[in-house]
């Protein structure tokens, strides 16, 4: 038993483990959840407020109002920003305003407004505690929206997501940055609003957050190792010290990640270290892992590590780690073996006395009890059961006694059964009589067709519904046919189901019906067979209910789907393939290459100098541009191997299933040399008058120690080399 119980300890000591780190796994996930759902619900209902008119894109001043009051509203956000392609930059922050202002004594808060005269320079007033933009106190030059990191790539990926974490404001503050684009019908860029997130929330949560190790840690990191928060108090980065008196600018603040390896937690860092040594790669973590480690090689000090990837719908990708040392469960269950050794040898031996003198007195108590139950056997109901000083055996003496007058009333009732039979039979009688009124009442309150039609197809009852559909009384269709009523139209729609209920099959069937008097309904209707004793067919039961409603929403709602699956692949400019679409078509391409080891290859696009041809000729100018290439290039694409795709800007993508690198050359230069050929104008381009592509080509058979994103690399690679010889150009690379 000793041994029993120090297996079990040992399984007690991981499924306890087990139990803690998952519902500390559980508080985090829901934390997380929380705090970084909350930025992009706000960039959401900000675009559904565009969208229905109660925002105007065209009045900064009521925009940036809204701005202020939304900052004001939701306190757990850092920024709240807003950019357009025409450089129109708004936005509100927490800040440290300079001393000796009123109202940035009382609210920490700064606006940035751009100058409408030269949007690269950005206006900062301080804000009022009454909501209102007050005095000005600063000027930043050399601020362009539309070069800041979280509107690039709001427009390169053209949907809503996350920045990587960087250093805000004067405050020396870790964030991280939700940002959503919006468009037009046209499909036209609006705007870009955008939400900055402090992570400092999530520092004071791990912090309070209850373990039952105080020696335990949680810490969250990304997948290079760095850290985001953590359990042990210690910021995630480090930054130079203010000078007396004065806050330093943010390009002049040296703002340094801190590597969790780094940490100076012995915990946090002896923890990365061993999931460093284990996994070798942080990337490859992609289910929840459990191992052991200790804090020094050599040393029985070990620790519980458990770390799971946290993802959201952004493109957001944390590891969360939880620490726990073993030593705070095994000594308590080392302590309860010994005890339970020693009390089960004294458990045993008094077991045993007390069990033999228990069996004698149950045996006799049961002779007793066995002697009685013959009697009531035999028809003595009235010989009583012996007690006993046996609770149990008394229990049951009761219970057979009990028995023994169950038996007794039985008989009593058997002979008045039959007198109570016929009593019941007269009543129900009479109550069926009147449960018809009642029926007829419920069903006239059904908003569905309820009748019984017999045999002969004629109706034997109807309700209210029917007097609405077909405006005729009851009592004019009963003995009415089933064609007669409902029209010949309908009839012979319905009649192979209204066949096959005659035949005693239970029959369901949605169908859109032309009833008497020409009108058009989707039904849905249930008929149900009456049988008689033998299992001949009555009649039947019949359900119908009008389903149009239904039917119009399912048609909707059909159409809709497919307009957002055209909308979720394809991009909506040229009519190639998305980003999304093209990075899953790549993963599948690269599979398929992988296993049946054929040639695979990527052909990256460029159209030259197109910032300048926008720039001289205009956005609309270079929409179609961009149009004339993307159906060059998919006119060029004759295989069906071949999957063009736009990847962002006027940047295009082709993946080549199945050819090498000189067949992939090939049809690069067939696509250079058409569009070339084509002579769209291009005056701002210095080496032709007209437009151009350069095009780089990378191509493998897939190895397992390569992946697509190496192959995309390289293909980057062989393109940024045909810009740098000269453009309008294509270079090839094989790996």
């Amino acid at each position: 038993m000793g041994y029993l119980s120090y297996r079990s300890g040992q399984q007690t000591v991981q499924d306890l483990t087990d139990q803690l780190l998952v519902k500390t796994e559980n508080q985090v996930v829901q934390e997380l959840d929380h705090h970084l759902s909350l930025p992009h619900e706000i960039n959401q209902f900000n675009i559904a407020m565009v969208e229905s008119g109660v925002i105007d894109l065209e009045n900064l001043d009521q925009l940036h109002n809204y701005l202020i009051a939304e900052h004001q509203k939701f306190p757990q956000v850092t920024s709240v920003l807003f950019g357009n392609p025409q450089g129109a930059f708004l936005f509100v922050n927490d800040t440290e305003l300079p001393k000796g202002n009123t109202a940035a004594q009382e609210l920490q808060v700064e606006v940035g407004r751009f100058d409408l005269d030269n949007p690269s320079r950005i206006n900062l007033y301080a804000l009022n505690v009454g909501g209102t933009i007050g005095c000005y106190f600063k000027t930043i030059k050399n601020v362009d929206v539309r070069e800041r990191p979280w509107y690039r790539r709001a427009v390169t990926t053209q949907t809503s997501g996350w920045s990587d974490l960087f250093q805000i404001g004067t405050g020396n503050v870790l964030a991280i940055n939700a940002y959503a684009p919006f468009y037009n019908a046209s499909q036209e860029l609006e705007g870009v609003f955008s939400i900055n997130l402090s992570l400092e929330a999530l520092n004071h949560f791990l912090a309070n957050l209850t373990l039952r190790s105080k020696a335990g840690e949680v810490f969250i990191i990304e997948r290079n190792g760095l850290l985001v928060a953590n359990s042990a108090g210690e910021l995630p980065y480090r930054t130079s010290r203010r000078q007396k008196g004065k806050i330093l600018e943010p390009g002049k603040v040296e703002f340094r990640r801190i590597p969790a390896q780094k940490s100076s937690n012995q915990v946090i860092a002896k923890a990365t270290a061993a999931l460093t040594e284990e996994f070798n790669d942080l990337n490859t973590i992609q289910s929840p892992q459990f191992i052991e480690f200790a804090m020094e090689a050599g040393k029985k000090d070990p620790y519980f590590l458990r770390v799971f990837s946290y993802q959201d719908d952004y493109g957001l990708d944390w590891l969360v780690v939880t620490v726990v040392p073993k030593s705070e469960f095994t000594g308590a269950i080392e302590a309860n073996v010994r005890r339970t050794i020693a009390l089960s040898g004294v458990a045993l031996l008094a077991s045993l006395g007390l069990g033999w003198w228990t069996s004698r007195r149950i045996a006799r108590s049961l002779l007793r009890l066995s002697q009685a139950s013959k009697s009531v056997a035999q028809g003595k109901f009235n010989d009583s059961f012996s007690t006993s000083r046996i609770r149990e055996v008394d229990t049951l003496s009761e219970s057979f006694s009990q028995m023994a007058r169950s038996l007794q009333e039985a008989e009593q009732f058997r002979d008045h059964y039959q007198a109570k039979l016929e009593q019941e039979v007269t009543e129900k009688t009479l109550a069926l009589s009147e449960s018809y009124a009642e029926l007829q009442l419920i069903t006239d309150s059904i908003s569905g067709c309820i009748s019984f039609i017999d045999s002969s197809l004629r109706y034997q009852f109807v309700n209210h519904t029917y007097e609405v559909w077909f405006n005729c009384r009851k009592e004019d269709m009963i003995g009415r046919t089933v064609e007669e009523v409902i029209g010949a139209e309908a009839y012979q729609k319905a009649l192979p189901d209204i066949q096959r209920v005659l035949a005693g099959e239970t029959v369901t069937y949605e169908k859109e019906l032309t009833y008497q008097g020409g009108k058009t309904r989707h039904v849905s209707a249930v008929l149900t067979p009456k049988l008689d004793a033998k299992n001949q067919v009555l009649g039947y039961y019949a359900l119908i209910t009008d389903i149009s409603d239904r039917k119009q929403l399912e048609l909707e709602l059909k159409k809709a789907n497919q307009d957002l699956e055209q909308l979720a692949t394809v991009d909506g400019l040229t009519q190639l393939a998305n980003r999304r679409t093209f990075d899953k078509h790549l993963q599948e391409e690269w599979n398929r290459a992988y296993r049946e080891s054929l040639p695979l290859s990527i052909l990256f696009c460029d159209v030259d100098y197109f910032k300048k041809y926008n720039d001289y000729y205009g956005h609309q100018a270079g929409d179609d541009c961009l149009q004339k290439v993307a159906l060059i290039i998919k006119e060029n694409c004759k295989r069906a191997e071949d999957f063009p795709a736009r990847y962002g800007g006027e940047e295009f993508v082709i993946i080549c299933a199945g050819i090498n690198a000189d067949n992939a050359k090939n049809l690069a230069e067939n696509i250079r040399k058409r569009l070339f050929h084509r002579a769209i104008p291009h005056e701002r381009n210095p080496d032709q008058n007209r437009v151009t592509l350069s095009i780089g080509i990378a191509s493998v058979i897939p190895r397992p120690c390569d992946n697509p994103n190496d192959l995309l690399r390289e293909a980057d690679r062989a393109l940024y080399l045909a810009k740098k010889q000269g453009r309008d150009r294509v270079i090839s690379f094989q790996f």
